[in-house]
């Protein structure tokens, strides 16, 4: 199936669902709580002993059967993954994540500007890029976001841990309070700092993906299966497209 392809998509899942549990469980025995425990951290580690030599034998078939094949990687620990490929395999990888897309829609809408006409500017390693630049028909955004911030607490709560590294650092970060939570971990080091920034779900809830990523799993594989049977439509609507990779910036511009 790979001999002569231009496109891969990386999409795997090694030894099943039931290791989500383990990646989270395992280290909560010694005291590290985790929410999504997929790309850092030792739920990250563990997902990436398993996965990355699977990814590699991946990349070995590429290289000869469809050397000039583009590899778009969408499997956790995503820089992992990426700097393996890149240390280790001449084929051509790409890593993707929704992040980006996602958060330049909610700064636009947080913001209240058409998303369209907001300009901005994201750069960084993928799953963990900054939104260098943000503004509208040249006004920065983000000084107005920011006292919105300070001065609106249940505003705030929408986003704590990616809203104080705002405060902090300078800049909006693209992924979750939930991730950013494992990748800053001063976040997560005891239960003082994490009653006051860590929220249910993504926003940092402990056991996030590990409770419910089979149920996610098993729903995502039924709906497949229902789209090759023709029980449901398959959508032909083109999804967000702009990429972040592990290794350039990309900039979006209003449309002229």
């Amino acid at each position: 199936m790979l001999r002569g392809a231009d496109y891969i998509i990386n999409c795997i899942e090694v030894s099943g669902v039931q290791c989500v549990a383990w990646d989270n469980d395992i280290p909560l025995e010694y005291g590290i709580d985790q929410c999504i425990g997929d790309t850092t951290g030792p739920g990250g580690l563990f997902k990436a002993l398993r996965t990355v030599p699977v990814y590699l034998a991946v990349l070995k078939d590429v290289e000869r059967l469809c050397p000039g094949a583009w590899v778009l990687n969408y499997t956790n620990p995503m820089s992992i993954m990426c700097l393996a490929a890149a240390r280790t395999s001449r084929a051509r990888t790409i890593g993707l994540c929704h992040s980006v897309q996602g958060a330049s829609h909610s700064l636009a809408a947080w913001s209240g500007v058409p998303y369209e006409e907001m300009k901005w500017t994201c750069a960084g390693v993928n799953h963990l890029a900054w939104f260098t630049e943000l503004s509208h028909r040249g006004r920065d955004l983000y000084p107005a976001l920011k006292r919105r911030v300070r001065a609106d607490a249940k505003f705030a709560e929408r986003d704590l841990v990616r809203f104080d590294m705002m405060q902090h650092f300078g800049y909006y970060c693209t992924e979750s309070s939930g991730h950013d939570s494992e990748y800053l971990p001063y976040y997560r080091k005891s239960a003082e700092p994490m009653k006051k920034y860590c929220r249910a779900g993504y926003l940092g809830g402990s056991r996030f993906y590990a409770s419910n990523w089979p149920a996610w799993r098993k729903a995502c594989d039924q709906r497949r299966r229902d789209q090759v049977s023709g029980k449901a439509a398959i959508s032909l609507r083109r999804g967000w497209s702009t990429p972040a990779t592990s290794s350039r910036p990309w900039k979006r511009t209003a449309r002229s």
